[in-house]
């Protein structure tokens, strides 16, 4: 029973795994947005066929960028009024050595998928990166050094959710379900 579940929710994920390999990545989106404003990158998420990107722009001002997923088209973008998230992205994006985009490489490479989300925030005193990576295997969230780029550790699996029209289906399956 379960492993028959387990096929169907592949069958279903897999028209709309197809249309996101169809999509640009979150380096390319990151990419895009930092062509249509100048800064370094702070956090690209993607949501849907959009990746919201901010970059805390050579103005010194924190934007977000949407970005169409399917063409790379920047399609909003706003600058944030709060000087305190301003203040933090600074913080955050002085300690970081390396821009973001790197660490999405870096990740995608490791664990041989595409990056859905990627961010800096700061753990225990010290800027880090926290790069979540959805492959065929499921979803795992890869955490480096900001300082040194150097790979932390490899967070437990994380459930991707995948929407179709009127369903969500978890599309991490355990291993002892397949077997």
């Amino acid at each position: 029973m379960n492993r028959w579940i387990a096929i169907l929710t592949l069958l279903l994920a897999a028209p709309v795994a197809f249309a996101q390999e169809q999509m640009i990545g979150l380096g390319e989106a990151v990419t895009q947005a930092l062509a249509a404003r100048t800064g370094k990158a702070l956090a690209a998420e993607r949501e849907g066929s959009k990746v919201e990107v901010r970059i805390l722009g050579d103005d010194g001002q924190l934007h977000e960028l949407a970005i169409d997923a399917r063409d790379g088209r920047v399609v909003a973008q706003r600058a944030s009024t709060s000087p305190k998230a301003t203040e933090w992205a600074r913080r955050l994006l002085t300690a970081a050595k390396l821009p973001l985009i790197e660490f999405i490489a870096q990740a995608e490479g490791r664990a041989s998928g595409r990056a859905v989300e990627a961010e800096f925030e700061f753990a225990a005193g010290q800027v880090v990166c926290d790069v979540a990576v959805r492959s065929a295997a499921g979803g795992v969230e890869l955490v480096f050094d900001g300082e040194n780029g150097g790979f932390l550790r490899l967070n437990s699996t994380i459930a991707a959710v995948t929407r179709i029209p009127s369903a969500a289906v978890v599309s991490w399956i355990p291993p002892s379900v397949l077997v």
